[in-house]
């Protein structure tokens, strides 16, 4: 396995066999913040299978990308450089002598990893998103196809059975030229080239994550197909039947018919109920596995929002953790009902964390609550780059933050968005919107004040009472009213 030593800013350099690409880091953490990614199609792998020594155009663009990036890396004094090359490198016959060059070039030392390394750092790539993943990982690159199982183990996930088939896209284009083959006698070849992958179908795996630039190429596709709101890809799931029928259509068969067919053969062999598609793979995957055990375990979703807010780490969560316990201590959240709600639509959402997370959020937020900053952060949480929701759950955050904002209209804007929420999970999503507006405007400062506090409700009427605070008027005043009638109108219905 690669080792590393660790340091403050860094670069990993992913020769792939369709794509060399750099990205520069802040820091190993658990939720590492990008500074520079920058890809570069070479295509290493194309006619290697035919030919088994790299195309002269190919290695010629190759040269000409690494030494610009030696001069990025160069110019911003960055010289922790990590750089790991994959199925191309593993099967070139003259692989060495363009190492040795990138190796000169970069003033650093290439890591050669092994398919089983391969399929295992694209595996922890998918735990760094998603570190409730279960299920079998799929990294289609351009020279190889990497297959691992990911189950659920304590507190970390565990990762078995890596396994690497030179099924890449280029190695799949390569022979299908070399025996002629129709998409029938294609298939026919993934299905026992891939046989090995049926014993998945045997242990009912579910879930099949699917890692790699091809795989988001369909899953844009998909989305399209349907006019999807949202256009973030991690996280994006699709049920294994309509899936099928998707990849039957004449133009995306037309337009991905190598991954298309792949694909069809995965669904068949494995017997997965639905796809995840996950943007995270060996690169992520690397940075997870230098962490320590006890940083692998943070919540990936918890780390991000500190890092990208910029919130003080122990006030704010403190302060988080009191709001959200305010907010899930009414019997109106029915916290309860929501799960069983949520369910029963297939929708995916863990209210425990959006409430803790929405409590967190506002604490960045808390500026000018006019209706048009509302829609500012509702846009800024749909697109940013946040780790471990669903899109259900991307939808409710903002949603949420959208209603404690002051936003107390739906605007046509975010719309569109909604239609991945039901009426009654919109519903739960404002009434903690106006829940959590409630305990900014009764503890704009020291959150402790809120356990002195309960919210009634009485003869359709609601009304904040304590035993413990003397003064009133701190239950007075237009805001807190109007706020207090928008909750209200919530319940009633």
């Amino acid at each position: 396995m690669i080792t590393a030593e660790l340091s403050d800013c860094f670069a990993i350099i992913d020769i792939g066999s369709n794509s060399i690409r750099m990205v520069i880091y802040d820091e190993i953490a658990r939720f590492p913040r990008t500074v520079i990614d920058e890809k570069a199609e070479c295509h290493l792998a194309e006619g290697l299978a035919l030919n088994g020594v790299f195309k002269k155009e190919n290695l010629e663009k190759a040269y000409e990308n690494i030494r610009r990036f030696a001069a990025l890396l160069d110019i911003s004094k960055i010289y922790e450089r990590y750089i790991i090359a994959t199925s191309a490198c593993r099967e070139a016959t003259d692989a060495k002598e363009f190492i040795r060059e990138v190796e000169k070039i970069l003033n650093a030392k290439v890591s050669v990893i092994s398919g089983e390394e391969e399929a295992l750092l694209s595996a922890e790539g998918v735990i760094v998103e998603m570190p409730d993943a279960e299920g079998v990982v799929a990294d289609l690159g351009g020279g190889s196809l990497e297959l691992s199982l990911v189950t659920a183990a304590g507190d970390l996930p565990k990762i078995t059975e890596c396994t690497s088939f030179k099924l890449g896209y280029h190695t799949m284009l390569d022979i299908e030229l070399s025996k002629g083959f129709n998409p029938s006698q294609m298939h026919k070849y993934l299905m026992n080239a891939l046989s090995e992958a049926k014993a998945y179908k045997e242990k009912k795996v579910e879930t099949l994550y699917l890692v790699g630039g091809r795989w988001k190429r369909l899953a844009r596709l998909h989305m399209a197909s349907k006019d999807y709101p949202l256009k973030i890809i991690s996280n994006y799931e699709v049920s294994s039947a309509e899936m099928k029928e998707f990849l039957k259509l004449d133009n995306v068969f037309s337009a991905l018919r190598l991954t298309a067919l792949l694909l069809t053969t995965l669904l068949k062999v494995t017997g997965v109920k639905k796809i995840v598609f996950c943007t995270s793979g060996i690169r992520e995957g690397y940075i997870y596995s230098l962490l320590k055990e006890k940083v692998k375990r943070y919540d990936p979703l918890i780390e991000a929002v500190l890092k990208i807010t910029k919130l003080k780490p122990k006030e704010s969560l403190k302060r988080a953790k009191e709001i959200s316990k305010w907010i899930e201590s009414f019997e109106l959240m029915d916290i309860k009902a929501a799960y069983s709600h949520a369910s029963k639509v297939a929708i995916k959402i863990d209210f425990h964390k959006m409430i803790f997370m929405s409590s967190l959020l506002i604490q960045a937020f808390l500026f000018n609550n006019k209706e048009q900053k509302s829609i500012a952060v509702f846009d800024y949480l749909i697109n940013l780059n946040l780790p471990y929701l669903s899109h259900p759950e991307r939808v409710f955050l903002a949603y949420v933050l959208f209603t404690s904002l002051a936003g107390n209209k739906t605007n046509k804007d975010i719309k569109k968005y909604l239609c991945l929420l039901d009426f009654n999970i919109q519903k739960k999503a404002k009434k903690i919107g106006y829940l959590i507006r409630l305990a900014i405007y009764l503890s704009p400062r020291d959150s402790k004040i809120l356990s002195k506090i309960k919210l009634c409700y009485e003869a359709g009427v609601l009304r904040l009472t304590s035993s413990k605070i003397a003064n009133d008027d701190l239950f007075s005043g237009i805001t807190l009213h109007n706020a207090l009638i928008e909750l209200e109108n919530l319940v009633e219905y």
